[in-house]
């Protein structure tokens, strides 16, 4: 097994740049530290995901609300409950293709910046 030491030389004894460790940091963090994330994308999807997963966890206490209206007979509740569902399945769906939406480009976007910044290095 090899320890860091060894990584390193090995790395050093390569004619290619990239591999070389770079000050006290590893090999790649000089190409990583110029590539950056959108951080107001970053804390949209943030958003977008716990707005999908909190609708997503009051679905099963409104079911058993209305579980309740059921053995009630209390049709108005029941009534209610399901509109009350059906709108919070329809948020949850929407703001997870929002946050799925959100995902793609930013990981599109950080892997297109990466291969710049690795072809810059290169060439």
């Amino acid at each position: 097994m090899y320890d860091s030491e060894d990584v390193i030389i090995i790395l050093k004894s390569c004619d290619n740049p990239l591999l070389w460790e770079h000050g006290k940091g590893n090999a790649v963090s000089p190409i990583l530290s110029r590539v950056k994330l959108n951080k107001r994308q970053v804390i949209a999807m943030v958003v977008f995901v716990t707005i999908s997963s909190a609708a997503q966890m009051v679905s099963p206490t409104l079911v058993s609300i209305m579980i309740d209206g059921v053995s009630n007979n209390d049709q108005t509740t029941i009534i209610y409950l399901a509109i009350a569902i059906i709108v919070l399945a329809l948020v949850a769906c929407a703001t997870n293709v929002v946050a799925t939406n959100l995902a793609s480009t930013l990981t599109t976007k950080f892997s297109a910046n990466l291969r710049k910044e690795l072809f810059r290095k290169v060439v």
